[in-house]
């Protein structure tokens, strides 16, 4: 049975709940990524099975293209 809050029960909690933070900084900062974390990521992507990659990108928060520029850097060097 499903049990449901009478309008006085939801302004009760609407009270307690903080007000949201009006304070927006000025301009987001680009992330930063050392090159020790590029490398950890392309190894790791490199040594993944086929289509657990994206896995990785998605739990990094990273897209593809990502890994083309970490690559494209230099930090990587090719033998």
């Amino acid at each position: 049975m499903a049990t449901t809050m009478t309008a006085d029960a939801l302004l009760v909690d609407a009270g307690r709940m903080a007000p949201p933070d009006p304070e927006v900084p000025a301009r987001p900062r680009r992330r930063r990524f050392t090159v020790q974390y590029k490398l950890r990521v392309l190894a790791e992507t490199d040594a993944a099975p086929p289509g657990s990659i994206a896995a990785i990108l998605r739990r990094e928060g990273l897209y593809s293209s990502h890994l083309d520029a970490f690559r494209n850097a230099g930090c990587l060097s090719r033998g």
